[in-house]
């Protein structure tokens, strides 16, 4: 059972790796299952490195995870860029900003719109590595956005833009989502 194996001493562990400062406050790091540990042992929290990735002005979003690469661990990070942006000047100007042991290695442009998420809009972090590790194509069974836009079309009277919500702009209820969901799956 998935719960049974999250409680250890009567307490739910939900994977979260936390820090108290001297003041007595938590301020939660990333989650156990994302740390990195480096080379020479060293913890580093993805979290830190897509802060710094998305505060740069071409970066519309970033996924960070490591790679064992012939005994050395390795950071890469996948971006989603704002235009024709240089990637590995993305990286340069990160690097600058980020510790030794935060320094990324590798850098990917994302050639999608977006990552894969959850239903949270959570990046799937997993996802994200598993296809560039693997060099597949991505997304294979996206569906091209003109005919996604074609579906939607017929279930609102709204203007759609990249940035509409199906419930309140586009005022699509729980009704005709399911609908959607339907037609989108054929």
């Amino acid at each position: 059972d998935e719960t049974k194996k999250h409680i250890q001493e009567g307490w739910f562990s939900t994977g979260d790796i936390g820090v108290i400062d001297k003041d007595g406050y938590l301020f939660l790091k990333g989650r156990k299952k994302d740390m990195i540990l480096s080379s020479s042992g060293i913890n580093i929290y993805p979290e830190d490195i897509e802060y710094v990735l998305n505060r740069i002005e071409e970066v519309k979003d970033s996924c960070v995870f490591g790679e064992e690469k012939e005994g050395k661990t390795m950071i890469i990070a996948a971006i989603l860029l704002k235009g024709e942006t240089n990637s590995q000047e993305v990286m340069r100007k990160a690097n600058k900003q980020l510790n030794l042991s935060q320094q990324i290695n590798k850098i990917i442009a994302w050639p999608e719109e977006d990552f894969p998420r959850t239903s949270t809009l959570k990046i799937k972090k997993s996802e994200v590595a598993r296809h560039l590790k693997s060099k597949e194509p991505i997304f294979k069974k996206t569906i091209p956005k003109n005919r996604l836009l074609t579906l939607l079309s017929k279930f609102t009277s709204g203007s759609i833009t990249k940035k509409s919500n199906l419930m309140t702009d586009l005022k699509i209820d729980s009704v005709y989502r399911v609908e959607l969901l339907a037609q989108i799956e054929e």
